[in-house]
């Protein structure tokens, strides 16, 4: 085993026995990557069906984190059914706090959260559908709806 295997049977050792955590991204690179240097079929097909996911992944990345500045007032009225003004108001009188963070760390501004929130019961959608909007990961508007819903209520 070269250099490589090594340090990504270390990596892989790390991610599965409680060390450093690795996103599963990242162990599927360093999987394909040793692969095509000296990984073995078997070895291959054992760490791939260890390493993949039953969900699948969205490229949220490629688009822009949702600002609020940059909505227009026809736009907030369409998407959200409240005005732009009208959305820290109800924050400040709802005393929630500026910033939530949920369980794996995923922060956003009450701003935000609020507008997913309300986006998502303006219209019937998916979160698959919120992506190009607000620039996350269906998991991630999954986890910040859920958290403001139980901040809620």
């Amino acid at each position: 085993m070269d250099y490589f295997g090594a340090i990504f049977k270390k990596q892989f050792t790390q991610r599965f026995i409680g060390g450093v955590k690795m996103s599963l991204k990242c162990v599927q690179d360093c999987l394909v990557a040793s692969y095509q240097q000296d990984l073995l079929d078997e070895e291959f097909c054992f760490l791939y069906d260890a390493n993949k996911t039953s969900y699948p992944l969205y490229d949220h990345e490629q688009f822009a984190r949702f600002q609020l500045d940059q909505v227009s007032e026809e736009e907030c009225l369409s998407s959200f059914w409240f005005r732009r003004l009208d959305i820290p108001h109800l924050a400040h009188v709802l005393r929630l706090p500026s910033k939530f963070v949920c369980a794996n760390r995923t922060s956003a501004s009450t701003e935000e959260i609020f507008c997913i929130l309300f986006r998502r019961f303006a219209y019937p959608c998916r979160y698959v559908d919120l992506m190009p909007q607000f620039g996350r990961s269906p998991q991630e508007l999954s986890l910040i709806s859920n958290k403001v819903i139980n901040e809620i209520y």
